[in-house]
């Protein structure tokens, strides 16, 4: 929420989110509404967030990867 790591958060949140959605794929009760909790992760771990409001853009000229 302060736009600190954004990435890195999203990259952590987005393991066990693709975890679960193979478990559910696999188990035949894949739920139209899954995609739902993997796309925004995905955008949020390609897109560099946090670079103008954030606190990520304190550190992004310092060379912080997240």
């Amino acid at each position: 929420m302060a736009g600190l790591a954004s990435r890195l958060g999203a990259l952590l949140a987005l393991g066990p989110a693709v975890f679960l959605f193979f478990v559910y794929f696999a188990n035949d009760r894949w739920l139209p509404e899954q995609p739902l909790e993997l796309v925004p992760l995905v955008l949020l771990a390609l897109i560099p967030a946090g670079r103008w409001w954030g606190l990520d853009r304190r550190f992004a000229h310092r060379g912080w990867p997240f």
